[in-house]
């Protein structure tokens, strides 16, 4: 923090030293470096999100953001943020840096390291209330699906299941419904509007990882998406996205 000009240590500090990896900061570098232009979305350390930005460039083990569409916010000198790029056909790279420079056009952040694995799972993850429907597919691409659709006109109505969508992230989601799945299961879910005048609802394929009952007549389940293309992930960012953002709105009135 700062105190009269001058630079003082706190609890933050020594826990960025002490997580501090020479060797890991190394490669992240080299991540960085290769994902130059891409889109970041930008959070405090509470999860708050701050802004979307570009990964501008990467010198002397600082990454200068800037703002992806108009002026950055302003920011206070050594806040702890959370970055997370967007790089195309790989997952995303999720970060902790800490602001060391800043302008309405670009902010300067040092003290770079890694979000753990299992931070990074939960990082994505939205709570949401929304319906859609199930259909257990073992066996079947969603192509075949989709074509049998087609064909039929619909796939019978016995096999299909409305359900409630209780969360999602990038890797995976969590519903509820009265049929009962097993581990294992390929589903398909479709209908899924995620946000609030949606043209295209998402069609999304994923395996059954476990399976607990909420109440006598209904089931949970959570499940990890399979097959999904970059075009499809980029769209359920960007959805992830606009209900974060609308979700920070919400709280500040």
């Amino acid at each position: 923090m700062l105190t009269n000009g001058k630079t003082t240590e706190n609890e933050n500090d020594n826990e960025i030293r002490n997580h501090y990896n020479p060797e890991e900061n190394e490669a992240l570098i080299e991540e960085l470096l290769k994902a130059l232009n891409a889109r970041c979305e930008v959070k405090t350390k509470e999860n708050a999100f701050v802004c979307l930005a570009r990964n501008f460039a990467v010198h002397e083990g600082a990454m200068t953001l800037v703002a992806d569409n108009g002026a950055l916010p302003p920011i206070i000198y050594n806040t702890e943020l959370k970055i997370t790029i967007r790089r195309r056909g790989l997952p995303p790279l999720m970060i902790y840096g800490q602001v060391c420079g800043s302008n309405n056009s670009q902010w300067k952040v040092d003290r770079l390291r890694p979000v753990s694995y299992e931070e990074s799972r939960s990082y994505f993850r939205q709570i949401v209330s929304v319906s859609a429907e199930i259909i257990c597919v073992n066996g079947a691409s969603k192509e075949t699906l989709q074509k049998f659709e087609e064909l039929a006109g619909q796939i019978p109505g016995e096999a299909v299941v409305e359900c409630r969508v209780m969360d999602i992230s990038l890797e995976g989601i969590r519903f509820r419904g009265i049929r009962r799945f097993e581990r294992g299961d390929r589903l398909m879910i479709r209908n899924l509007f995620l946000t609030e005048g949606s043209v295209y609802p998402f069609v999304l394929m994923m395996d059954v990882r476990w399976v607990g009952r909420t109440s006598r007549n209904e089931y949970m389940c959570g499940c990890k998406f399979v097959n999904i293309s970059q075009r499809e992930q980029d769209a359920l960012c960007s959805a992830i996205f606009a209900l974060q953002r609308e979700e920070l709105k919400a709280q500040s009135w």
